[in-house]
């Protein structure tokens, strides 16, 4: 059991510091999106003095603690939401790999449901990691990428693909049934805030369908974590999207309409903790 345990930590200790690192890429990929900029090429550079930074300077989270969130080389302050950002992805990552701890035995263990758990997972980071992009993106600028938020929504439709699969009930059938369930049930909620945009005679953006799909993606996790109770969980879905669609509208066009990503993703992750300990 002790052996178990610390199999189980490192899984977790790594999770976490991995998801720190790409909390770093996720400061890029929130600056840079909305300029129209490329992610993939291009120098980090000081935004007070313009000089470039080195390696040293790049430590995700550490460096920023290390230099007291100063630069190295003319002591501006560099605003502390880039250590939040990293620590947040962080906490995500940990969290998922706290709720998915069996996944770190798929080393250890031959057994297929090992590598199932293991998929989920990837598949589970890779939307959280958009999701925070996507929320911070439009909390910053109150812009909206459909493109980005495929990364939220192609993952959870992906992960119900492996729900008879990971329960050990190997039937591809019943696998594409649930795929194409999760894509009715996401096409269904994108188009019900659309629809509810439309009854209230607000303005339905490219902004509002990037937010709609991400979230659409995303919730299809929490969903998932009920699998054994298809009912249930399809309930707890139509709910959230219900919740969902009421909140965004009651926001839209207020200036706390900024804060509505964060405070829908904050209920997503309640939730999955909720059901973690049920």
């Amino acid at each position: 059991m002790i052996y178990l345990y610390t199999i189980y930590g490192i899984f977790i200790f790594f999770a976490t510091l991995f998801g720190i690192v790409i909390g770093s890429f996720l400061n890029v990929v929130i600056y840079r999106v909305p300029e129209g900029r490329t992610i993939s090429k291009g120098h980090s550079m000081c935004m007070s003095c313009g000089h470039e930074l080195a390696a040293k300077d790049l430590v995700p989270l550490f460096s920023w603690l290390f230099l007291r969130g100063k630069c190295r080389y003319c002591k501006a302050p560099v605003p502390s939401r880039y250590a939040k950002i990293e620590s947040l992805t962080g906490l995500v990552f940990m969290l998922a790999a706290i709720l998915h701890k069996e996944t770190a035995l798929w080393i250890l263990n031959t057994d297929v449901y090992f590598i199932y758990d293991f998929a989920y997972y990837v598949l589970f980071v890779i939307a959280g990691a958009a999701t925070i992009a996507t929320m911070m993106i439009y909390h910053d600028t109150g812009k909206g990428f459909p493109g980005l938020a495929l990364y939220a929504l192609i993952p959870g439709i992906l992960s119900t693909t492996l729900l008879t699969l990971y329960t050990k009930k190997i039937d591809w059938v019943l696998s594409l049934k649930y795929t194409a369930i999760a894509c009715l049930i996401s096409a269904i909620f994108v188009i019900l805030c659309k629809l509810s945009a439309f009854i209230t005679k607000a303005e339905y953006t490219k902004a509002d369908l990037g937010m709609d799909m991400d979230f659409a993606g995303i919730m299809l996790f929490a969903a998932y974590l009920w699998m054994g109770h298809y009912d249930v969980g399809l309930i707890t879905y139509l709910s959230y999207a219900v919740a969902y669609i009421i909140f965004r509208r009651a926001m839209k066009g207020r200036a706390s309409d900024r804060y509505t990503g964060i405070i829908a993703a904050a209920v997503v992750v309640i939730l999955m903790i909720i059901r973690y300990f049920i």
